[in-house]
């Protein structure tokens, strides 16, 4: 009977151990590199607050960019709102533009949520989250590094500390 209870409790553990996917099958996303990594940035055409419809390359032409995918149903989403709150003037010392896309979001929404956190960025209104397909959105917050010729370099679910270094190393690569 000793024996058995053995065998049982070593089979539990390895069934843990090695086949989690069943208990955090729904994080294994975040572990896949974005199909973007390495292609042109795609095309959004949205309302952006203030009212106005325009498009991605025309915002950030030529220019390192990152694009900031939020919802406001999404915690980290906030605790990042908040850092931007204190960093968005060095994106714009160091012409970095940086870009927000507020997923389910309508302009005026995204417009009174972003006012709490002091945000003054260009911020996409995408009501019917048609950028999660396009972008290959697997979970939220998600930021895409698009360098100056428009090339998605990197795909994160953080802002990176060496997001200077990932914008330019294609760049770099070319010297």
């Amino acid at each position: 009977m000793k024996k058995f209870l053995q065998l049982v409790l070593i089979t539990s553990l390895l069934y843990v151990v090695f086949l989690p996917a069943q208990a955090s099958g729904q994080f294994f996303f975040f572990l896949e590199e974005n199909a973007l990594v390495g292609k042109e940035v795609p095309e959004i055409e949205l309302p952006l607050i203030g009212g106005e419809t325009n498009k991605l390359s025309e915002l950030i032409h030529n220019q390192n960019a990152i694009i900031y995918f939020w919802a406001r149903w999404c915690p980290p989403c906030r605790d990042h709102l908040k850092e931007l709150e204190e960093i968005q003037a060095v994106f714009k010392e160091k012409n970095i533009k940086f870009v927000l896309v507020g997923l389910g979001e309508t302009a005026d929404s995204a417009e009174k949520f972003l006012a709490k956190f002091k945000i003054n960025l260009p911020n996409f209104a995408d009501v019917e989250e048609i950028t999660m397909e396009s972008f290959d959105i697997r979970g939220l917050p998600t930021f895409f590094y698009v360098d100056a010729k428009g090339m998605v370099v990197a795909v994160e679910h953080e802002l990176l500390e060496n997001y200077e270094e990932i914008l330019n190393q294609n760049l770099e690569k070319k010297e």
